[in-house]
């Protein structure tokens, strides 16, 4: 009831207020499901963003073929509700490990491979000629820029799409003469995963306001035009002897149940008996790390970032989770109203 109540105050007042809003700015929601479920495309629909930025697959690098796949497609049934959604941008994410095994002279063959499968989803997912955007999400390095950034213009080369853009973490942003700059018409700047969730020193591996202050300082001039992203999602990072075990899916409240869990610093959590989360085995003693973007602390850096870098057209969450929203709805609220 206080999600649904939530949600219906939401609406409410991003309807009184929109016609307020005296920037040009677009807002959107990643949508990184397999499925579509009738509840997510309903409440999107009535927050009316300008764009919803659709995962179409990912590509992987598969061992026993020794060749890249394409894996998660959605579900083109439950899919079809999107068709009447505004503002659908597709979204591939390619695993690096593609890149670090692909010779560059292969790159224009998996540009051809993947075009045909996305040609293929928009026929199936009704979305034939409504697509002006294309973007590409891909953690490349050093090692695999070349190959990377050859994949992307023998794409673009081929494919007639209004607009190509490429996700930008933060660190190829400030590193930009070692990491190299995309061959695309614009970046999305994700403002998250900052810090190694492998490090059980880390507090936050997703987002913590002074490391986004380190790599954006106002003084970095990225040749793209640049939009922004922000989390509102989160996991816990499950620890066994200090070491990482795996990420674990749950609510923020997941390990507050003072049956199982004591909590010791910061947002740890330690396992006081042998119990099971997300199909996983957890064992006394076991520490789960709580990893959530906090709202204030997230309110904040939206402030400081859309400040350093106010030349954005674009503010998008990633991404929208239904349950998630309670939590979320109040800064999701102001950051429609405000920017």
């Amino acid at each position: 009831m206080r999600f649904r109540i939530s949600l219906l105050l939401l609406f409410s007042i991003i309807a009184a207020l929109s016609c307020k809003r005296s920037r040009p700015t677009s807002h959107a929601f990643y949508y990184w499901k397999s499925s579509c479920y009738s509840e997510d495309a309903d409440n999107i629909a009535k927050l009316r963003p300008d764009n919803i930025y659709l995962h179409y697959f990912d590509v992987i690098w598969d061992e026993r073929r020794k060749m890249p796949v394409p894996v998660a497609s959605p579900d083109k049934y439950s899919y079809s509700s999107w068709s009447r959604l505004q503002g659908i941008k597709p979204v591939v994410y390619i695993e690096n490990r593609v890149f670090e095994k692909l010779p560059v002279d292969s790159c224009a063959v998996l540009a051809r491979k993947v075009a045909a499968k996305i040609r293929a989803l928009n026929r199936q997912l009704n979305m034939q000629g409504i697509i002006t955007e294309m973007q590409f999400d891909c953690d490349w390095t050093a090692s695999t820029q070349k190959q990377y950034f050859t994949f992307l213009q023998a794409f673009r080369a081929n494919e007639v799409y209004k607009t190509i853009s490429a996700t930008i973490r933060l660190y190829p942003y400030k590193y930009q003469q070692r990491m190299g700059v995309p061959p695309v018409d614009r970046g999305m700047l994700m403002c998250y995963n900052l810090n190694s969730i492998n490090n059980p020193d880390v507090n936050n591996s997703i987002i913590m306001q002074e490391e986004v202050k380190r790599y954006i300082t106002g003084k970095t001039v990225y040749p793209l035009p640049l939009d922004l992203a922000f989390p509102v999602f989160g996991w816990y990072a499950w620890f066994r002897n200090n070491e990482f075990q795996q990420i674990i899916y749950g609510d923020a409240s997941l390990a507050e149940d003072t049956s199982v869990f004591h909590p010791v610093i910061a947002n740890n959590f330690i396992s006081k008996l042998d119990t099971v989360m997300d199909n996983h085995y957890i064992r006394e003693g076991d520490v789960l790390r709580r990893e959530y973007a906090q709202p204030a602390e997230l309110q904040e850096i939206i402030r400081y970032v859309t400040g350093k870098i106010p030349n954005y057209e674009t503010i998008a969450f990633y991404h929208w989770n239904t349950p998630n929203m309670n939590k979320y709805a109040p800064l999701i609220q102001e950051t429609f109203y405000r920017y």
